[in-house]
């Protein structure tokens, strides 16, 4: 797929994550079935749908440059929030890539969320660094079904081997679990191997969350798993019966707590769920 190159006029955003956001893309080629992020669609003139084109934001570090100047020192910065900082476009543009030198250089602390692989390319920036942390998202051990849901994303066990390269090069490192679905993720043989594909790299953190079946997400997932029932069903059953809801979340927290506590996590463990 071939970005489009765009002018920002602002790069660093207030953040309920953090103190601030940054998001070097405008769209995102993982293409996450499950992906919330598709209200970002209105602000663009594409007629495409989410998770197929990719406007790269190219005087983003030019940009930062000056909001910087304005920045409350020491502040937290998610990179990013509403598309994948280290998406297939970054191995090209490098956007991600300076402005996390600059966020760097002037001492902010930065929260790096992922699915791709292309994160361990910028591992020079981040040894020795004590004000940045790599965040691997992980949905699934599965490799069939990550295939399915996050087809523009890292094989899981490419993830788990960033988590390990950042552990061996001392840089420090998380785990976002999530959205973890019902049906796929929500039992005992589907949760273990999460937290046993993550424990070696001892995450300081690892967060865990359920689905949000927003109207977009449900039209996606609906025509997307048409020829899956068996994977739709569990889905449509939460999003139709509260109860069932209820009872998928509490079954994530009793999952995830038991296999936290088996693996040596459960200090790290933080439910969003």
């Amino acid at each position: 797929m071939r970005a489009r190159e765009v002018a920002c006029k602002s790069i660093l955003g207030k953040s309920k994550l953090g103190d601030y956001c940054l998001n070097p893309y405008t769209g995102c080629t993982n293409a996450c079935l499950y992906c919330y992020a598709d209200f970002m669609r209105r602000f663009t003139d594409h007629a495409e749908s989410w998770g197929s084109f990719v406007d790269a934001k190219i005087n983003a570090p030019a940009v930062l440059a000056r909001q910087l100047r304005r920045a409350k020192p020491g502040a937290h910065v998610i990179a990013s929030s509403v598309c994948d900082p280290y998406q297939a476009a970054e191995a090209t543009y490098r956007i991600t890539r300076e402005c996390l030198s600059m966020l760097l250089d002037v001492g902010l602390s930065v929260s790096v969320l992922t699915k791709s692989a292309l994160v361990t390319r910028d591992f020079d920036l981040m040894e020795g660094e004590e004000n940045v942390c790599v965040e691997v998202s992980l949905s699934t051990m599965d490799e069939r079904l990550a295939a399915l849901f996050e087809p523009g994303a890292s094989p899981p066990s490419e993830r788990v081997r960033v988590l390990m390269e950042a552990k061996d090069r001392g840089i420090r490192r998380g785990a976002f679990l999530g959205p973890l679905m019902p049906g796929i993720a929500d039992t005992r043989e589907s949760m273990a191997p999460l937290f046993e594909a993550i424990a070696p790299a001892e995450p300081e953190q690892v967060l865990l969350d359920s689905i949000t079946l927003y109207p977009g997400v449900r039209r996606r997932l609906r025509r997307h798993l048409r020829t899956h029932p068996e994977l739709l069903g569990p889905i449509e059953l939460i999003a139709n019966d509260q109860k069932a809801h209820a009872d998928y979340e509490d079954r994530l927290r009793k999952l995830a707590t038991q296999a936290a506590r088996a693996c040596g996590l459960a200090g790290a463990l933080r439910l969003i769920v």
